[in-house]
């Protein structure tokens, strides 16, 4: 080991004597925790038999994220407990290193007793069993879906051995009150994609390093700080002497080596200049025996990194090459491979009279048969041509008479595929119309009647259906098709017809739409349609079945691997590893990893897992309901939620998803629901903010394990969800308008964009005051008079002079009414 090979250079009073004490500790961990995880009875029984005076016998009980550390003294056995690793937590939490006192507990045990061969047998047991039994009371969990789930992802609570076994074997002895060793502890968690666990710092390192400084305190007093620090010094320099060696060593890892041990060096250096003059004897002292073995150490990692990097830079640097006096005869030769064959039939039909290339003019294509073809193929991204605008006025002639068809549609099981077709068409029209009537004010005011035409008759036909939804508002403002640029009185009477159905359908309403769109309750459309929706009741009880009886299964295979694992478990017990003893040094042994019959038994217990059960339905029977109703839903309100959502979405413009999209599970990809879900072709479905339990970490469950670890309860949260704009419907409920959608474009560089809103009024916007135009002459654009500013702004002021306004702007020479802003 590295440790004992730096020990020999520190110089101390006793040197020879202190330095076997810690060889010895060192060497007797190395021998209890030789490859294996778990500690061994007899091994510890030969430790604790033939501890020396002084000597420490380091334990690390990983299992029970703790260390022991014990002590033998004259008339007395010291044993210290202390924590190795902190909680994620605490290591995130704090902004720099970890201020950690050790130990934790420590008590004294009398010489007779602890030499007592059955106390021994029973600690070492006891030690042997905490080093392989996990205890599941205390080890780190985490809240899911209201249960509590094992956390593999963080430390242990050190109860095993920080409270009970210490408080053990304070009953056989006394507590103590040691001195307390303070460090401070850097610790960090990392992660890497795809990892299960955090990366941690070596909570080992941690112990060997508290272990020797105690060593060094408890037989050198308050000095033996001073001479842990050149302890560590003279490790990091042995170190940094092995990496020399190496040639393909990393580069960073040597400056980062170079950094620790000359800020260590420093340090002691400036603590021997303001620390007590004993102390300052001691550091002066060992600095100048270890001095010169520091600076050859450092001066070598400096030539190493700096050849390093002069080797690096000579490799990057780009060499340029004379340029020839004369170009080479093949640099006017042109290849032209692709284009030789059409330039040489070009040249025979020149000169050989060959025969005159055709040309097809493409034939003229049925009305019909053009429009079919043209909505199944997929809209072309480039410039449109005169057939796509040809067709999608077709198109907007067969919607109306698709809606006449629907409106005169009576009561009968046709009612439901009119529905979805009108759905789809409403679907198409508005993804097409769209890119074409792209800032065309006029043409998207129209489209925006035309599918709110269809939507009413899609509204009629599912009320109709289904008599609940009326109770439930629609979301549409009064104010909504305010903003519209219609021209034509026809188009005005459309209008109308469309506002007086809306303005009915509200004052019929109860509801708001987001108990169809936000959250659940127990006023919610889908819960008040399962309890009258016998069906659905049926499919309830049919799930619940199911979960019932495959919970009865993984309880029963739960008992029957329980059964194993204690098998495993009382063979471990019985078992010793199996070493190959030195005759001339007992400690001094190598483990057996192949035939070792306890590590094997040991590797089988730790990977035995078992899987978890998730329920099927959530434990809230407001969400369960919701559950089952999505898995039946009507084909019919599925495409009236759509339709609704559509529109609302058109408003909003620009559809930005919603951010951390990666958290969101569609009701239909959950596994254990997919045998009863019906046929779900719907964009606004049930979705989980939260993960389902198989799509965690927490899925393989380690043992010993209960059955409420492996048995869980339902672990989504679901809300409405749009899947293809990734966008949670609940959160975009806001009051819907058409006013950016049908607002004339303006110039990139207009000079008017600062004003665009007085440009292009909501119906919301309150009016400003005269007081606040005035105001506003310091924001006038550079390009605008201060007299135009303010003129153009007081247009809006005054709900009924707006016209004499405008005639008296007409008159005057303020505003400019030939630019394209105000026209």
């Amino acid at each position: 080991m590295v440790c004992r090979s730096s020990i020999p250079s520190i110089t101390i009073t006793h040197g020879s004597l202190i330095r076997s004490t810690v060889q010895r500790s060192l060497r007797t961990f190395k021998s209890l925790h030789s490859r294996t995880k778990s500690l061994s009875r007899s091994a510890l029984e030969t430790a604790f038999r033939d501890a020396a005076h002084g000597e420490i016998i380091i334990l690390h009980i990983a299992l029970q994220n703790s260390a022991v550390l014990m002590q033998r003294k004259e008339k007395e056995y010291v044993v210290e407990s202390f924590e190795t690793s902190p909680r994620s937590a605490d290591v995130l939490a704090a902004p720099g290193a970890l201020q950690w006192d050790f130990p934790s507990r420590a008590v004294t045990i009398p010489s007779h007793t602890f030499e007592d061969p059955f106390f021994r047998a029973e600690l070492a047991t006891f030690l042997e069993k905490a080093s392989v039994e996990p205890v599941k009371q205390y080890t780190a969990t985490t809240l899911k879906a209201d249960s509590n789930a094992y956390e593999s992802r963080d430390t242990t609570f050190p109860a095993i051995i920080g409270q009970l076994l210490i408080s053990i074997l304070e009953a056989s002895g006394q507590e103590r009150n040691p001195t307390l060793t303070q460090k401070r502890v850097r610790d960090d968690v990392c992660w890497s994609d795809g990892a299960e666990n955090p990366w941690r710092r070596s909570s080992t390192w941690l112990v060997l390093r508290v272990s020797i400084q105690r060593i060094l305190c408890s037989l050198l007093g308050p000095h033996g700080t001073l001479h842990y620090k050149f302890f560590m010094c003279s490790l990091l320099c042995s170190l940094s002497q092995k990496f020399l060696v190496q040639e393909s060593f990393p580069a960073d890892r040597l400056v980062f080596a170079r950094a620790k041990l000359a800020r260590r060096v420093a340090k002691l250096e400036a603590l021997g200049a303001a620390t007590s003059p004993e102390a300052s004897t001691i550091i002066h002292s060992l600095l100048g025996f270890n001095e010169k073995n520091y600076l050859e150490t450092l001066r070598a990692l400096e030539r190493v990194l700096e050849n390093r990097a002069i080797r690096m830079r000579a490799s990057h640097t780009k060499k340029i090459m004379r340029l020839p006096q004369r170009a080479p005869p093949d640099s006017t030769n042109l290849s032209m491979r692709h284009s030789w064959e059409p330039i040489n039939e070009i040249l025979t039909e020149n000169f050989y009279g060959g025969p005159r290339a055709q040309i097809v003019l493409p034939q003229s294509q049925p009305r019909a048969a053009r429009y079919a073809q043209w909505v199944n193929n997929p809209w072309p991204d480039e410039q449109l041509s005169t057939t796509d605008f040809l067709c999608l006025a077709d198109m907007e002639g067969q919607l109306a008479e698709a809606i006449m068809k629907a409106q005169g549609a009576a009561d009968g099981s046709d009612s439901e595929n009119i529905v979805t077709k009108l759905k789809q068409q409403m679907v198409i029209y508005q993804s097409r119309a769209c890119k074409a009537y792209k800032e065309n004010a006029e043409q998207l005011s129209l489209m925006i009647l035309t599918l709110l035409e269809i939507w009413v008759v899609l509204d009629q036909l599912v009320v109709r259906r289904h008599p609940l939804l009326g109770d439930y508002d629609h979301g549409f403002p009064s104010d909504l098709l305010y903003p519209l640029k219609i021209a034509k009185m026809s188009d005005m009477h459309r209008l109308t017809g469309i506002e007086e159905y809306l303005d009915r359908r509200r004052k019929r309403a109860i509801y708001p739409l987001s108990h169809v769109l936000g959250e659940f309750n127990k006023h919610s459309f889908a819960v008040r349609f399962f309890d009258h929706c016998v069906e659905m009741q049926r499919l309830s009880s049919t799930i619940w079945r199911a979960n019932e009886h495959a919970k009865a299964k993984k309880e029963r295979e739960l008992i029957e691997r329980s059964s194993q694992y204690e098998a495993l478990m009382k063979e471990i017990s019985s078992t010793t590893c199996l070493f190959m003893e030195d005759p001339y040094d007992p400690l001094r042994r190598q483990h057996d990893d192949r035939r070792c019959r306890k590590c094997y038994l040991e590797r089988e217990a730790s990977r035995m897992r078992i899987g978890i059960y998730e329920d099927l339905l959530p434990a809230d029977d407001v969400q369960a309901r919701a559950v089952v109703f999505e898995l039946l839903l009507p084909s019919d309100f599925a495409a009236w939620r759509d339709s609704v959502w559509g529109l609302f979405t058109l408003s909003r413009g620009v559809n930005t998803a919603d951010q951390n999209q990666d958290t969101s599970f569609l009701v239909r990809e959950y596994e254990g629901l997919k045998p009863f879900i019906d046929s779900l072709q719907s964009t606004v479905t049930l979705a989980s903010w939260t993960k389902s339990f198989y799509r965690t970490h927490y899925r393989p469950v380690p043992f010993p394990v209960q059955l409420d670890q492996v048995c869980v309860p339902h672990g989504l949260k679901y809300r409405m969800y749009d899947y293809e704009n990734r966008l949670w419907t609940n959160r975009h409920l806001n009051k819907p308008s058409f006013a950016t959608l049908c607002s004339f474009g303006l110039p990139v560089k207009s000079a008017w964009i600062s004003v665009k809103r007085y440009l292009h009024p909501t119906f919301e916007d309150v009016e400003p005051s005269g007081n606040e135009v005035v105001a506003s002459q310091t924001r006038c654009p550079n390009n605008l008079t201060v007299a135009e500013y303010s003129s153009f702004q007081d247009l809006r002021i005054g709900t009924r002079i707006k016209w004499i306004k405008l005639l008296r702007e007409l008159a005057s020479t303020n505003t400019n009414f030939g630019s394209v802003e105000t026209t």
